[in-house]
């Protein structure tokens, strides 16, 4: 019983640290995720820069077809971290990087050979760039999106060993190396040359992060003797529900733009990301406190530490109660911290567009308290199902608000918010039955 309780205290002292540590470090990404939009806006335009944001849209495809192995990864090696298997540690660590190897070859033969026969000025209803510039500027980010994809499942790893406060450091990085050339390069004008310099950070912040990570942690480097092919199937077993829920969130957000961009225009597309990156900064932070917890409850589950479990999920939802009273403040005062932002580069999105997305920075944080509890003990199938659901309700949703009833903006809300809402009520039913079938 002493054992339990000091492993509970241990954990708990170790989930406050990292929250401690990722709330500055996530603060320091934020700030200067801050300082780049109003910088890139202006040099490309209101105009190129929604283009742009649409590009981040659809290239965020690419990181999903890990078919899961990141997630799966991170669930199995705390697994085995919690009970000391070192070999297993190493063989899940070694084969996830040799599985996304391989995966992201396949999908790089794949996009070298379709992207050269895309209109990719219809794509992204654009006449102001020329259809070879687009082919350059997707060609570039996808490599380098897909060398990252395998570069950045250090981050998995990280979240595995409960350091998932340093998982910041490579938005961080990213951030810096491509503020710091976009401030000190004078010349750059068009977006395939913000492309290549965005690229160029995206790649070496990964490898500067895994460099330290495997610094202090040498026992655990990828060896090809540690790739065992039972291992993948392991992680791929629990990684495919992972997967679908991946692709499914991927979808619901990434076509947003997309849509925007084909029924309103990319002005639109400005000012629908601006103002959701202000609000979607409260929902970051929030994730700076419950991302920990997935590991954590991993790790608790296979222990029987059920008490903590419980304690846990109250702590959580006290947290909540303040990011809603933050949010309704956001609303609020959301045009004037736009324009103490942006300076110059003025975006007006409305009230109603900021109201509905103060509702779904509440929506979504509520369903991540409970998404991240059933993650962590890897009860998925309902997650899966409902997924698909609120993946095939966003678009015809967009259209009824956005086209058919003429609600611009509000209406692309709209349908996130109702998308949001299967799992917001079946999840937390789910988690409280689970939680009430445990005997503590």
């Amino acid at each position: 019983m002493l054992i339990s309780e000091l492993t509970s205290i241990s954990r708990s002292k170790n989930l406050n640290r990292q929250i401690i540590i990722s709330f500055f470090l996530k603060f320091f990404s934020l700030s200067l995720g801050l300082l780049i939009i109003p910088k890139t806006l202006g040099i490309l335009g209101s105009n190129q820069y929604g283009v742009w944001l649409t590009i981040l849209s659809i290239v965020s495809w690419l990181v999903t077809f890990d078919v899961g192995i990141g997630n799966g990864l991170r669930n199995k090696l705390a697994e085995s971290l919690a009970i000391d298997d070192y070999e297993s540690s190493c063989k899940y660590i070694s084969t996830g990087y040799f599985s996304l190897t391989i995966i992201s070859l396949f999908i790089m033969v794949i996009v070298s050979l379709i992207i050269p026969f895309v209109n990719w000025t219809v794509v992204f209803n654009t006449v102001s760039i020329n259809n070879e510039e687009l082919k350059k500027t997707m060609f570039v980010i996808s490599i380098a999106v897909l060398v990252n994809f395998i570069i950045i499942i250090v981050n998995q790893i990280m979240n595995a060993f409960q350091k998932a406060a340093y998982t910041n450091f490579v938005s961080i990085l990213h951030s810096s190396f491509f503020l710091i050339i976009l401030l000190v390069i004078k010349d750059i004008h068009d977006l395939y040359t913000v492309t290549k310099f965005y690229s160029l950070s995206l790649v070496l912040s990964g490898l500067v992060v895994s460099f330290f990570f495997y610094r202090t942690n040498f026992n655990y480097i990828p060896k090809i003797k540690w790739i065992d092919l039972s291992k993948a199937k392991e992680i791929l077993q629990l990684g495919g529900s992972f997967f679908i829920i991946q692709i499914a969130t991927v979808f619901m957000f990434s076509t947003s733009s997309i849509l925007i961009i084909q029924l309103l225009s990319s002005i639109d597309v400005s000012i629908y990301n601006v103002t959701f990156r202000l609000f979607s900064t409260l929902s970051l932070v929030f994730s700076i406190v419950v991302t920990p917890y997935w590991s954590a409850f991993t790790e608790a589950f296979k222990k029987s530490d059920f008490k903590w479990i419980k304690t846990s999920m109250v702590k959580l939802h006290v947290y909540l109660a303040l990011t809603i009273i933050i949010a309704i403040l956001l609303v609020i005062s959301h045009q004037f911290i736009l324009d103490l932002w942006l300076g110059k580069n003025k975006l007006i999105p409305g009230f109603t567009v900021a109201l509905m997305m103060g509702v779904y920075v509440i929506i979504l944080s509520w369903s991540n308290i409970y998404s991240h509890y059933l993650n962590g003990i890897g009860k998925l199938k309902m997650q899966t199902i409902l997924a698909v659901i609120q993946a095939i309700m966003v678009i015809p949703l967009c259209f009824l608000f956005t086209k058919f009833l003429n609600m611009g903006l509000s209406g692309i809300m709209l349908s996130l918010i109702f998308s949001l809402l299967p799992f917001a009520i079946i999840g937390p039913i789910v988690s409280i039955k689970s939680l009430k079938s445990i005997n503590v």
